[in-house]
Order: C-alpha cells, then structure tokens, then sequence
C-alpha cells in the first residue's frame, strides 16, 4: 500500500445529514458535535471539511451509544453518490459504470473517512479494494466498510436491476453478529474472512451506459475534482506547518498570530483555513501538547508534575484533567498501561 494515498477529510455535509438521520433514532448529535468543537453552522457550510480521524470519532461515539446493527447500512443509503459533491456528480457523468468506479477510486482522497480506494483488473472483473490504516476487525474499520459498501452498491443498484447480475462483496474480517444484514442491504454475494476487503464488479455490469451521462460535464466536474485534490493538498501542508510551529519548542506554545507571521498570513486567515479542516488553533496546540505528554510519559522517568511542567502547565492538577480529556485516562494510569504493555 506504500503507494496508496488515504483521504484526511469528509465533507461536513455529511454531519448535516447524520445530524437529522440520528433524530430517526431519537439521538442529538449536537453535542457529541459541540465536544469536538463543530458547530451547526459549519456542518451547514458549503464545501466544509472536518478530519477524517475527528468524523471517525463521531461515527464510534453513535455506533456505541445507539448500537443499531443496521445503522450504518441505513446511513450508506443517505449518502449515495449524490451527496458527494463534485465528486458525485462527476461519477454520474461517467459514460459507464467502470468509467465511474475509475473516477470514483482516483479521486476518492478528497472524500472519504480516512480509508482509500484502489482499482484493477482481477480476470473479468473489475477489483474495488477497500483499504483501511490499523486493525481492519476493529470496530471503527468495520463500520467504514458497512458504511462505503452501503453507499457504493446502493448507488450500483439501478446497474444490478437492468442487468440481472450481481457484485461481489469480500471482506477482510470474520462474519460479524450482524452479518445477514449484508446481504440484505448490499444486494450482493458476500464473502467473509478473505485477505481483502474489495468489489467485485463482472463484466456484464462495466460497460452498463451511465443514465445521465454528460461527456461535457465530466470534463468540467473532473477539473474541479483536480483543484478539490490540489486544495486539500495545500491544507495538509499548512495544517503540518501548523503543527511543526507549535512544537518547535516544547513547553513554549507561539500564539495564533506568532504562527500566522511566521507563516505569512494573518490570523484570520489562518483560522479560517484551520477551519476547512475541522479544526482550530487550540485543537491543534492541544493535540500537539497530548502527543509530547504522551512521549514523555512513555520513554523518560519525568515525574507527572515535571511532564507537566515541559508542556506549559504551571499547574500539575490542570495538567492532569487536559491529559484525561485527550487519552480517556490519567499520566499515572497510562504510565502503568505502558509499562504492563512492554
């Protein structure tokens, strides 16, 4: 996968769209939105971002609370192709369906929940693989994947019903509990415990012609794919800008406007770029102090107040709440899981 690129990013619509889907299920995600520092009006901001690992987190808090085993299935239904933007629209436009899940894969990074789609030739069959970072049988992963397959063969099925014929979904994990929703939700063959998670799509559905394709169009919406991709490659750049910034000195955190001189812009500029990527300049500051906590707690023999001390708390109480809000649990614990670990 060392040429795979994984997308940082989903679109905040999304959140607009979970936000009212929840209600189904009498769950306000507002303030599970609110902790993560989201608010109504930028899931509601046309062409907002929020990061992929943040909107992961969302999707993990609902599953947990809600534990519907069909609820990400009834998800992928809401966000068909389009609701996807550009991206969507462009993939409508395609002359056919393997034109479109070429597209589809190519593009993915600028739409997805941190998880990455690759295409090849398999036989006959055309391979859509799922690729996931970290353990693919963990919970998070798995809803990605009921999620995505949701969203692509529900987008499929107008192909599948005119032809008769049927995609093969292969996934990377054991059958889960829910596993007969699969095959009621993706209207496919489904294979469990195979080495890659991926779509089989068979020849008689690649060539199906696209019902709105438009040659004109997909030229248009495929340049604006291109600049999508090149503009969230910028906002990785500054966001790792960002980062280095603050770090540079631990213990000594600049402030926004130090930042945003050092980096030749303003600080509204800079937070309005922050938040494109669902983000802030104190997200970023407290995710750069948690990874140095972090670090120190792990490899040297610092006291908690003298960790506390290297990251700017002049305070190791103060240190002791912001570092259980970031990992869940307190320095002391997760010194001892470190330890128990090695």
């Amino acid at each position: 996968m060392s040429d795979t690129i994984f997308g940082h990013y989903v679109p905040c619509s999304h959140l607009a769209i979970l936000a009212t889907f929840s209600l189904k299920y009498q769950f306000d995600i507002m303030p599970l939105l609110k902790r993560h520092q989201l608010s109504k009006k930028l899931i509601y901001t046309p062409d907002a971002v929020v990061a992929a690992s943040v909107y992961t987190d969302i999707l993990v808090a609902i599953d947990e609370q809600l534990q519907v085993p069909e609820l990400w299935f009834e998800f992928g239904k809401l966000l068909g192709f389009p609701s996807h933007g550009v991206l969507g629209q462009a993939v409508q436009s395609c002359d056919d369906l393997g034109q479109s899940l070429a597209l589809l894969a190519h593009y993915y990074p600028i739409l997805s929940c941190g998880s990455a789609l690759r295409l090849n030739q398999l036989g006959d069959d055309l391979a859509l693989h799922i690729l996931r970072q970290g353990d693919v049988s963990a919970r998070k992963n798995i809803l990605k994947v009921e999620l995505l397959t949701g969203v692509i063969t529900h987008s499929i099925a107008p192909f599948l019903c005119a032809i008769g014929d049927q995609i093969t979904v292969e996934l990377d994990y054991a059958a889960p509990e829910n596993h007969a929703l699969y095959n009621r939700y993706l209207n496919a063959r489904i294979k469990f415990a195979c080495p890659q998670a991926r779509l089989l799509v068979p020849p008689s559905i690649q060539r199906v012609p696209c019902p709105y394709a438009n040659p004109v169009m997909l030229e248009i919406l495929t340049q604006q794919c291109q600049l999508q991709t090149e503009h969230l490659a910028q906002q990785k750049t500054t966001m790792a800008k960002v980062r280095s910034l603050i770090a540079a000195v631990p213990g000594h955190y600049p402030s926004i406007d130090n930042v945003a001189t050092q980096l030749g812009t303003s600080s509204r500029t800079l937070s309005r770029r922050l938040n494109e990527n669902g983000s802030n300049f104190n997200m970023v500051t407290n995710e750069v102090k948690s990874q140095q906590a972090v670090q120190y707690l792990q490899v040297s023999q610092l006291s908690v107040e003298e960790v506390a001390e290297r990251i700017g708390f002049n305070n190791s109480a103060n240190f002791r709440r912001a570092f259980s809000g970031w990992t869940g649990v307190s320095p002391s614990e997760f010194r001892k899981q470190c330890r128990f670990d090695q």
